[in-house]
């Protein structure tokens, strides 16, 4: 009944099954009281985030009650949709940095790998160099020549990377299908259950 979500944390959405307790315990577990089967889990949303610590009191309090377990040693956990989203805001803000740092290195590789490529372009040509300074150009006109020359090899570079990255997202590979975005911006996870 739900509409195809894909992956997340690289486990598929989709293998999911929602039921009601009473169809699960028929159903998986034969018919049997209720309380009587494993249950691994048990989704609450209350009726607004105002009243979610009264509701996960009430909540622990019951389950301590059936599960005859005395207050304060409970053996289950309770866990709230806003603290599983800050862990995987954590987790995409670790991500970020991640691929930040590896494109800033990958931007200094490319940058002295033009350098190096430049100041051999200088040394191989210091007879034309020299023929501009006898016929009087400046220092300024002859590094700005080299840096015009820098600049085009580095657009030209760019500009065939992204060229390759939009092609290379027109194909699927192993079921994974790229995407370009206009722009980037964070993923808010949903607010508290309602």
């Amino acid at each position: 009944i739900l509409a195809p979500k894909g992956y997340a944390d690289q486990h598929s959405i989709d293998d999911r099954a929602i039921c009601t307790g009473t169809a699960v315990e028929d159903y998986l577990h034969g018919f049997i009281h209720p309380g009587m089967g494993p249950v691994g889990a048990i989704a609450v949303a209350p009726n607004s985030a105002d009243s979610l610590p009264a509701a996960k009191q009430e909540i622990t309090a019951v389950l301590d009650a059936r599960h005859h377990v005395p207050a304060g040693h409970s053996d289950f956990s309770i866990a709230r949709a806003s603290a599983v989203g800050a862990v995987g805001s954590a987790a995409n803000g670790t991500l970020a940095v991640l691929l930040g740092s590896v494109a800033g290195i990958s931007l200094l590789v490319g940058g002295i790998g033009v350098m190096n490529i430049m100041l051999i372009s200088v040394e191989e040509r210091t007879k034309e160099i020299g023929i501009r300074k006898a016929i009087g150009a400046d220092p300024d006109d002859i590094i700005g020549q080299f840096i015009g020359e820098a600049l085009m090899l580095t657009t030209a570079g760019g500009s065939l990377g992204v060229l390759f990255g939009f092609l290379a997202s027109r194909f699927h590979i192993n079921g994974v299908h790229p995407a370009i975005a206009p722009r980037s911006e964070e993923r808010r996870v949903g607010k508290e259950c309602r």
